[in-house]
């Protein structure tokens, strides 16, 4: 184990005492500070625990339960609206629940649990995902990934790597298939989509399976106005096709912006004035464009409590998994801002 391992591994277990006693929780309560949470994907639990997807997508259904019991518990589960609202007192910690790119299991598994404990929740939709019904790239790799090595065929998923990424066939450091996958994808987040379909074609031939989009594991508009109709869900943009707004052409981002809100608007008939970043990435001018596109609020992945100095484009938010889960202690050392956590 290396040393910047043992130091997190002793926080993380210094963390777990403190939370065992309650002291964390008192002072959260005492702080009356104001979080925006951040889901993926919510699984049953035996799925999340099989499913070969990135870490940092999945919550499994338990988790998600527990972890509203504790907001409930701790203070007050509110609309997103409602913790923007620094006109409006609170007297103990409010939480809000969001969900990006509007995935099937977002209905099927998280919203059957929301309308349990009558928590409200913003849903941000990549519109084209929701329209078409295909995933996004990143997730369709992974998903893809996982079957070759379901059929068995690790090996050449590993040779891939080896003859035409970056691994080399003596490098010990990265023979985990999920850190060279995620490198992998963050390399072709910085293509531009000609060289990224290319490049994504290549490797699944490698790996021999198909080509053809995966479907069915995003939400219809008929599930988002089902979730709508209940009046605990509201929905947001995550833009047009996941674009991620870094680095794209301004010209661009505009037309996604503005796509991705028009066709939430015609197809729920409700105003859509909150936008998630995809990836959290986001550049200085960036508020400049969507507030010209006519929204109000944006949400980043920024690690912090929501301020009513924050930036209205750049609002704060803890992203939850269920690694987050497994060191909830140490993410609530965190969320009340203590040195060295």
């Amino acid at each position: 184990m290396n040393l910047h391992n043992l130091f997190f591994n002793s926080k993380k277990l210094i963390a777990g005492v403190f939370d065992r006693t309650g002291l964390i929780d008192t002072g959260l309560r005492f702080s009356k500070r104001r979080f925006i949470f951040a889901y993926h994907r919510v699984l049953p639990d035996h799925v999340a625990k099989d499913s070969f997807i990135q870490s940092c997508m999945v919550t499994s259904a338990s988790a998600f339960e527990a972890q509203i019991n504790w907001m409930k518990n701790c203070g007050e589960i509110v609309s997103v609206e409602k913790i923007v609202n620094f006109d409006q007192k609170n007297n103990e910690p409010w939480f809000a629940i969001t969900f990006d790119d509007g995935w099937k299991d977002t209905f099927d598994c998280a919203y059957p649990i929301l309308k349990k404990y009558n928590i409200p929740a913003m849903v941000f939709l990549a519109t084209d995902a929701v329209s078409t019904g295909n995933m996004p790239w990143p997730d369709e790799i992974y998903e893809k990934t996982g079957e070759a090595i379901l059929c068995g065929r690790s090996d050449s998923v590993r040779a891939y790597f080896v003859e035409d990424f970056l691994l080399q066939p003596d490098d010990d450091s990265r023979r985990h298939c999920r850190e060279v996958l995620d490198e992998f994808i963050e390399i072709l987040k910085l293509c531009d989509p000609g060289e990224r379909s290319m490049r994504i074609r290549k490797y699944y031939e490698k790996i021999g399976v198909s080509t053809p989009a995966i479907s069915g594991k995003m939400m219809s508009w008929d599930d988002a106005r089902a979730m709508l109709w209940s009046g605990l869900i509201s929905f947001g943009s995550h833009t047009k096709s996941h674009l991620i707004l870094q680095g794209s052409d301004p010209m661009i981002i505009s037309g996604e912006l503005t796509e991705s809100k028009e066709v939430i608007q015609q197809q729920l008939g409700v105003e859509c004035d909150w936008f998630a970043y995809p990836n959290a990435r986001w550049e200085k001018g960036h508020e400049k464009i969507l507030a010209n596109a006519g929204y109000r609020y944006s949400v980043t992945l920024i690690t912090k409590k929501l301020d009513k100095k924050d930036p209205t484009h750049i609002l704060p938010r803890h992203i939850m998994y269920d690694d987050v889960a497994n060191v909830f202690g140490y993410m609530k050392l965190r969320m009340l801002g203590i040195p060295f956590f």
